[in-house]
């Protein structure tokens, strides 16, 4: 039976957020804050688990319910797979948060969506998904989220044919397929400007500098491959004091980041580390400019 593990990065502003209104370049990159997906079918009969635990939610669906949605009979209509998704979910009592709710909601519709148009055969199965970005922080963890069960779905699909292991996970095509999903699933969910942006950092990785039009978003480069550069990311307050200034991390004010020196050890930023936490900053030691989403070992 298949298992497999995926992972994929968060995604931060460098550069340029408060221009961006105006029509100006900014600069975003993949962030080492990563979502962790890990998927393995289970023995026939037995039902769909879910498993969030950042949102609180561990579910079993019995496997002809999830199975029995695609025998609606509009379900082939995009338009109206939000709506019958929301309904399922809600229905069988599966949320009691928004949270909860939003995550499902995501989760369900690109299963739903990969089954129809890549033939994807639902049988049972286990799915846990967490993740090492702060929620809610503008920092890409729901695109980053998305990312992850696209992949999972499609990678799934490819596992169940008889050539899947003369393909490999970060083929250009594939990624490509996963990011037409995820800007798909962003776009029914959420009226946000950037996600298509968003999604090819947290698909492709590295570096992209962008902007909007009044009309569509566009990338100038996309993943351009860079340097990978540790940072740490603390709350918005600056800390010139030691030495090092921060810059805000995108279009919200709840993070700020530090780019660290080339040559700064492992030591010294535990030392750093430990001053601000001591001066009651939440403090996170990552880098930026790092992978896309990967099949883990």
């Amino acid at each position: 039976m298949a298992s497999f593990k995926i992972s994929a990065p968060g995604r931060i502003v460098l550069a340029g957020e408060h221009s961006a209104m105006y029509q100006k370049h900014f600069v975003l990159t993949s962030l080492d804050c990563r979502t962790k997906l890990t998927f393995r079918e289970l023995p026939r009969g037995w039902p769909v688990e879910i498993e969030f635990p950042d949102v609180n939610l561990q579910i079993t669906v019995p496997l002809e319910e999830v199975r029995g949605f695609l025998l609606e009979e509009n379900q082939l209509n995009p338009n109206l797979r939000i709506i019958y998704v929301t309904s399922f979910i809600t229905f069988n009592g599966m949320w009691r948060t928004f949270a909860q709710r939003f995550s499902l909601q995501m989760f369900f519709y690109l299963l739903y969506s990969i089954a129809v148009y890549e033939n994807l055969d639902i049988t049972s199965f286990h799915v846990h998904v967490t993740t090492n970005i702060p929620l809610d922080a503008g920092l890409g963890s729901s695109t980053s989220f998305t990312v992850c069960l696209a992949a999972c779905f499609l990678h799934w699909c490819r596992v169940q044919s008889d050539y899947h292991e003369n393909i490999e996970f970060n083929r250009i095509d594939f990624l490509m397929n996963v990011g037409v999903y995820v800007k798909d699933c962003e776009e029914r969910m959420q009226d946000y400007q950037c996600t298509q942006i968003d999604t090819d950092v947290c698909v492709f990785g590295f570096a992209t500098k962008s902007l909007l039009t009044d009309d569509v978003e566009y990338s100038v480069e996309d993943w351009e491959e860079m340097a990978r550069l540790k940072i740490l990311l603390i709350d918005s307050e600056i800390a010139q004091n030691m030495g090092y200034s921060a810059k805000l991390t995108g279009f919200g004010p709840k993070y700020a980041y530090i780019l660290l020196p080339p040559y700064i050890t492992n030591n010294e930023i535990r030392e750093i580390s430990t001053q601000l936490r001591n001066e009651n900053y939440l403090v996170i030691s990552t880098s930026i400019n790092c992978d896309g989403v990967r099949l883990e070992n």
